[in-house]
């Protein structure tokens, strides 16, 4: 009986190991008998626990209903991606990561080969407490609908989250240099931000919308009244559903179309430019639809400060990421800078493309370009929305506002570009460290002036991502003034970036080509 137990469980890996040779390495090696029978017996230990608390609240099952709701999810969430975000690291620190890049699999069966392999042990002990999931729905005289649509959200959040994890590792290693010790340190620090901040908001969100049809008899209200751009998300679970799944879809969808790239192509930016303007448009429309209903009510000019100071805020948040995610390496950058004449399109034998072109698109240029095409592609977005929905007192004061925002954000990346030069494998840190300075300096600077009691001292918040706290206190003056003088700031840091990259590109071209130097001279006048 034995032997024909294993003799259908090695039948069961081949077609596996077939259909995914990753998956069938994962499985092979951490699916053992003692593996399975520590997580089973923890399951059952855990479903005791629970029944225990059946009889002790007088066979009431909603408790471990409820419970359940919350442990299934974050047992996967958290356990999962610390087992991904560790397995990465260990694979790194066993140099087989780049072995596996240079097997025949495409790196998208790779990656999904570690998505659905790693975790399997969090897989079978979730799969072990089903059916007393099952019995408590059931006995909380909850539909059984409910659990269709629980177990199917619960995959595509696993979907999104292990994604998620498997580019916060690349991630990780591309823009620090980790060490063992900091990548596993990053990985709980991940781990505990997904248990923090991402559970609370994936179950308070189907809880009040989703699930608000079924879960309405246990206390737990639905928000009604929530819209996005006027569609009527909270009464009606089927456009609940569907809002949802469409975006945890498009977010998967760039999640996977990065991880693909740092995979194959690890030197690369992790982010294609073009790409990167389709996900801001999406980021920021999905912002914005939840704003319009709420915007109705925006009467006093504080109102619109507090809301447009929120929304700059969550857009500090994404173009920092969005700038981690563009850039590219050192070494991209200087060969772009020596070479790009020389280049031709490969496929067609034509002539190189434009520098404007290349700066749009291109993977190994500059970011500025790019990301000042996201600056405007959002303050059109938000510049239109402000403009239909303030009254007619507020709209330049607002519009003036959003451009002070966007002209500092232009800045802290031109500070951020200067990062990408150096030689230190800890460039993040800095940029961090460069923009954060930048940042908090004049709030600081505001701070200390303020027990001088100075007349000016809140001119100071217009070089800050807090101007909206003084927007309405200074004068137009004062704002026309630190535009002018942010524009000179950001046209100096440009030029003085483009002259260090010329700089850096042509000493190490003379290191490479001792006597050629003249080869790479300036270009005559009226080249492209």
């Amino acid at each position: 009986m034995k032997g024909g137990q294993g003799l259908m469980t090695a039948q069961w890996l081949d077609r596996v190991g077939d259909w995914n040779p990753q998956l069938f390495r994962e499985l092979k090696g951490r699916l053992t008998r003692q593996s399975a029978f520590l997580v089973t017996l923890a399951a059952l230990l855990l479903q005791f626990l629970l029944g225990s608390l059946v009889f002790e609240s007088g066979s009431d099952p909603v408790p471990v209903f409820r419970i359940l709701n919350w442990l299934l999810p974050m047992m996967l969430f958290v356990l999962g991606t610390v087992l991904l975000m560790t397995d990465l690291e260990q694979e790194e620190r066993r140099g087989t990561l780049n072995f596996i890049r240079l097997s025949p699999q495409t790196s998208q069966s790779i990656l999904l080969g570690k998505l659905l392999g790693v975790p399997v042990l969090v897989y079978l002990g979730a799969a072990l407490l089903v059916p007393m999931h099952i019995w408590s729905t059931l006995a909380a005289n909850v539909s059984l609908s409910f659990l269709v649509s629980f177990y199917g959200l619960l995959g595509v959040a696993c979907a999104f989250i292990f994604s998620l994890a498997l580019l916060s590792a690349f991630v990780g290693r591309f823009s620090a240099g980790q060490t063992n010790s900091l990548g596993s340190t990053s990985a709980l620090v991940t781990a505990l931000l997904v248990g923090l901040a991402f559970l609370p908001i994936y179950m308070n969100w189907n809880q009040l919308t989703v699930w608000s049809v079924w879960l309405s008899g246990l206390d737990t209200g639905g928000v009604n009244d929530l819209q996005w751009f006027f569609l009527p998300i909270g009464g009606s679970p089927a456009i609940a559903h569907s809002f949802t799944l469409l975006n945890a879809g498009l977010g998967i969808y760039w999640i996977w179309h990065i991880l693909n790239r740092c995979f194959r192509s690890p030197t690369s930016a992790l982010l294609s430019k073009r790409y990167s303007y389709l996900m801001t448009a999406h980021v920021e429309l999905l912002l914005l639809g939840f704003l319009v209903q709420s915007s109705v009510s925006l009467n006093a000019t504080s109102d619109w400060f507090s809301v447009l100071l929120c929304f700059s805020l969550v857009n500090l948040i994404w173009f920092g990421v969005l700038m981690l995610l563009l850039s590219p390496q050192r070494q991209a950058l200087l060969d772009w800078a020596r070479y790009r004449h020389a280049m031709t399109d490969m496929a067609s034998g034509a002539r190189q493309r434009s520098l404007i072109s290349d700066l749009i698109g291109g993977d190994k240029s500059p970011v500025l370009v790019a990301m000042l095409l996201n600056f405007g592609l959002v303050a059109a977005i938000l510049g239109t929305w402000v403009f239909l929905a303030s009254g007619e007192a507020q709209k330049l004061r607002l519009l003036a506002g959003l451009l002070l925002s966007f002209t500092l954000l232009a800045i802290y990346v031109a500070i951020a570009q200067f990062a990408t030069l150096a030689k230190s494998r800890q460039h993040t840190l800095q940029v961090a460290v460069a923009i954060g300075g930048v940042a908090l300096l004049p709030p600081l600077l505001l701070v200390l002036a303020a027990q001088g009691e100075p007349t000016h001292a809140k001119e100071l918040m217009l070089f800050s991502p807090l101007l909206w706290l003084v927007l309405d206190d200074v004068s137009a003056t004062a704002i026309a003034l630190s535009l002018l003088g942010q524009l000179g700031l950001l046209g100096l840091l440009t030029f003085r970036f483009t002259q260090k990259l010329t700089e850096l590109g042509a000493s190490e071209t003379k290191a490479l080509l001792p006597g050629r130097d003249t080869a790479f001279r300036a270009r005559p006048r009226g080249a492209d």
